[in-house]
């Protein structure tokens, strides 16, 4: 009996296992079609020499040839038989089926993935980009180069399949290893049935020593060993992000990650209340270029964030190190790299296309301040991981703090004032407008309406 080694590398052999039994089974299937081709052919070869021989009159040669070949034929039919009525047999999972898709799932984003990192550490852009934060002005200005968020967006897709592989198998392990050991005893049978020297032997004892294995295999325990330990995750281990913009440090793809995976918490986290219930937090948002810090500084706090990241726990916080100024030399507000994040999301937290904004500038009164209400309802795209964010954020903002965030939320420019006009008149609450002739502003939200609110 082979030793046991860890359910990482054995997960990782099951993989590839299987990966030669559908190669040995294509190879069955094609070698049916062959034998079925031969045995015909025998046949018409044993039907033509019988007929030869009815004309020169039986001998015992002629006899005995014609009893070998019909004894062959008979017994590769009966043998091709047997392995077409095997192959037919074959076992069938949905289950097994369905992991088999995540897995190819994952390899197809691992490809895809390698492509990204190699874009993204090749990329010229990237000096241009930290020569262009030197002049920006605008929350937009500050978007990560196009490569980098690519392959930030590919590292997350496939730490998220390979989560979902990884799970998957934790919980269907039992029915899945029993097809598995089925399919092997099948494909031995099939092989045992088409192949009879000596020289084939090596494939049964193969066959065998994989059955041996499979058995030595550990029940792995539940959801709760889902982290990034290779010796238990295996081939599901996380990939790594490595951000070439800081020297290829190795982090956690923070910004350019969707809303509803890891920027979403440290979205949350950067959002946890630092005051009473019972009264209003401060407004979040500051402008994109912070007047006491340089936006570089500013960004390299934020990739240090993204380096600290994993080594996050109750008593280690780094959002709390690179928001303080005490705690690390570059530092940026939580305000700054709530933006930040905002700004840098696959989708933004409330959409504007240009079509949208040209609609509300034509019904917008710019003096005034006027926006319909029923065309703000047209925008808002309840029950989105991006609005559920925004539903969270509604309460550090108002009217006119938003305005430093709207790029940011918006990756649209000049939509201030569209979105001090939201926040004035949509009621968060109950997702629809304030009726008319009521709107929320920075003076008149009371920390009882704040409570209401939230």
């Amino acid at each position: 009996m082979p030793k046991q080694i860890g359910l990482g590398n054995l997960l990782q052999a099951l993989i590839n296992e299987s990966k030669e039994l559908d190669a040995l089974e294509t190879l069955a299937r094609e070698r049916c079609i062959r034998e079925e081709q031969d045995v015909q052919y025998l046949k018409g070869i044993r039907d033509s020499f019988r007929t030869d021989t009815e004309h020169t009159g039986a001998n015992r040669l002629a006899s005995a040839v014609e009893s070998a070949l019909y004894s062959e034929t008979t017994q590769r039919a009966v043998e091709l038989k047997g392995a077409t009525a095997a192959i037919s047999d074959l076992p069938y999972s949905s289950e097994w089926n369905t992991f088999q898709k995540l897995v190819n799932q994952v390899e197809e984003l691992e490809h895809k993935c390698a492509v990204a990192e190699v874009a993204a550490r090749t990329s010229m852009s990237f000096e241009e980009f930290w020569g262009s934060v030197r002049s920006a002005h605008s929350w937009l200005d500050l978007r990560l180069p196009q490569e980098d968020l690519d392959y930030r967006v590919t590292v997350n897709r496939l730490n998220a399949e390979k989560d979902n592989a990884f799970s998957y198998y934790v919980n269907k392990q039992d029915s899945l290893r029993r097809h598995h050991q089925k399919r092997y005893s099948a494909i031995q049978t099939i092989f045992g049935i088409l192949h009879k020297d000596s020289q084939i032997m090596a494939i049964h004892s193969i066959l065998q020593d994989y059955s041996e294995v499979l058995d030595s295999i550990p029940q792995s325990p539940t959801l709760f060993d889902i982290r990034d330990d290779g010796e238990l995750r295996g081939p599901f281990n996380k990939t790594k992000y490595f951000n070439y913009l800081r020297g290829g440090s190795d982090s956690s793809p923070i910004f350019g990650s969707p809303i509803d995976s890891i920027s979403g918490t440290v979205g949350r986290q950067i959002l946890e209340p630092i005051h009473t219930p019972s009264s209003p937090p401060p407004p979040i948002f500051t402008p994109a270029i912070p007047s006491e810090m340089s936006v570089e500084k500013c960004i390299l706090a934020g990739f240090k964030l993204e380096e600290l990241w994993d080594k996050w726990d109750s008593n280690f916080d780094p959002l709390h190190i690179v928001s303080h100024p005490s705690r690390h030399e570059n530092y940026a507000t939580k305000g700054w790299l709530l933006g930040f994040l905002l700004v840098n999301l696959p989708t933004p937290i409330l959409p504007l296309g240009e079509d949208v904004i040209r609609r509300y500038r034509a019904y917008f009164n710019w003096a005034a301040g006027r926006m319909p209400r029923q065309l703000i309802a047209t925008v808002i795209k309840s029950h989105t991981p991006e609005y559920m964010f925004f539903h969270k954020l509604w309460r550090h903002t108002n009217d006119v703090n938003i305005k430093d965030g709207a790029e940011a939320i918006t990756h649209a420019k000049n939509t201030d004032k569209i979105l001090s006009d939201i926040r004035s008149k949509w009621d968060i609450g109950i997702d629809r407008p304030l009726p008319r002739h009521r709107k929320w502003s920075s003076s008149d939200e009371s920390s009882k309406r704040w409570n209401v609110l939230n």
